[in-house]
């Protein structure tokens, strides 16, 4: 039995149909082990978006545990507590902050939209492509830090860079 610590990790969208959901699959692809990834809105929608369904389903990853999901269950007293939170959209950092439970660390990594692309299907694909892409780099990044080994400064600012880096070029 391994005693080392499982970090729970929770991205916020606003509605978790896209790029919170990509995000949860990723880092349960990289996880090793060591992390939970969970993802939550602050609206949730009925369904994963299908366009990010397809992209999901292109880069191999099983779409049975990703719905959306509301945020309310890790907030308060008495939600589920969770040792970092990553806002993935604007819209999701823009919204008060609710009283989050335990201490998560906090970063926004700022994430393009894949759902503002517009033309045809390649094009669209493109869009969600990127922002695959974008968060898998820097989620590669997060799951290789020695999270026990910072102190909770530096593991601050090691979270807000990661957040700044841009892994993908806008779709042509």
């Amino acid at each position: 039995m391994s005693d080392h610590k499982v970090y729970k990790v929770l991205f916020i969208g606003y509605a978790n149909t896209t790029r919170s959901l990509m995000a949860e699959a990723i880092l349960q692809r990289w996880a090793g082990g060591r992390f939970l990834a969970l993802s939550a809105g602050a609206v949730p929608a009925d369904a994963i978006h299908p366009q990010t369904a397809a992209q999901l389903k292109a880069y191999n990853h099983s779409l049975e545990k990703l719905t959306p999901k509301g945020w309310d269950r890790f907030c308060g007293p008495e939600g589920e507590a969770v040792d970092f939170i990553f806002t993935v959209s604007e819209r999701a950092r823009e919204l008060p902050r609710p009283d989050w439970s335990g201490h998560p660390m906090l970063a926004h990594w700022g994430t393009y939209d894949p759902e503002i692309t517009t033309g045809d299907a390649p094009h669209v694909a493109r869009g969600y492509r990127r922002a695959y892409l974008d968060l898998e780099a820097r989620i590669k990044i997060f799951s290789s830090l020695r999270v026990e080994g910072l102190d909770r400064l530096a593991l601050e600012e090691r979270l807000s860079a990661i957040g700044r880096a841009t892994a993908a070029p806008e779709p042509a």
